[in-house]
């Protein structure tokens, strides 16, 4: 090709580059915001197999302070009760715990798949006294009405744990199913832990109220 017909075909090329724009897609909403401030305020009450529900508190889940490890920032989620207090942070395939065992380094573990599909089931490491069986997404569009705010639409993960004792107040083996549901960009919406005899207490969010870096 000669030099003058080379030179008009890459000057060709960059007038077409110049007018082709690229549209990248939204980024995905985060399951679980992460941010330090980031606050659930969340009713913790005992729901009777009848219907019956009783207000045992409020209590309240802040993100106090971040670290990194590993090269990764972490997250860490004071409870009082409810979902687990420790690290948290978000990788391509969900939101991870930093398992804390005393008797080992920290582990981190895959809590919430995110995304996910209905049926998608993942493993939890056991705990002392008690047989946990694979993480179960068991809804990606359930629902709960909030007092304070519009109802919230996200994911419900289902964990059972059988033969679960709780030594001394429980002596006999018993099984548990806990429910988690969340919803992006809001994070926890539900915790319960239900019993075989249909009772279960639940910590049910109120409100949530972003920190100053969210």
């Amino acid at each position: 090709m000669p030099r003058a017909a080379l030179l008009a075909f890459l000057l060709l090329l960059g007038c077409d580059a110049t007018q082709v724009e690229f549209e990248l897609p939204p980024p995905e909403p985060e399951l679980l915001p992460l941010a330090i401030g980031h606050t659930w305020i969340m009713q913790h009450q005992y729901n009777r197999r009848s219907g019956d529900a009783y207000v045992i508190d409020v209590d309240t889940l802040r993100i106090t302070r971040d670290t990194l490890i590993q090269g990764k920032r972490w997250y860490y989620l004071e409870t009082k009760g409810g979902p687990d207090e420790g690290f948290y942070t978000n990788r391509n395939n969900g939101v991870w715990y930093l398992e804390q065992d005393h008797a080992s380094e920290p582990t981190p573990v895959l809590r919430y798949l995110s995304p996910a599909r209905v049926g998608d089931a993942y493993g939890v490491p056991s705990e002392v006294g008690i047989d946990a069986l694979p993480v179960m997404v068991a809804n990606l569009d359930a629902s709960h009405p909030i007092q304070q705010a519009p109802t919230y639409t996200g994911t419900l993960y289902a964990l059972r744990y059988t033969n679960a004792t709780v030594a001394p107040y429980i002596e006999h083996p018993f099984d548990v199913t806990v429910h988690h549901l969340l919803a992006p960009e809001v994070g926890f919406v539900v915790w319960e832990i239900a019993t075989v005899g249909g009772n279960s207490v639940s910590y049910e969010l109120l409100q949530f109220i972003p920190g100053d870096e969210g």
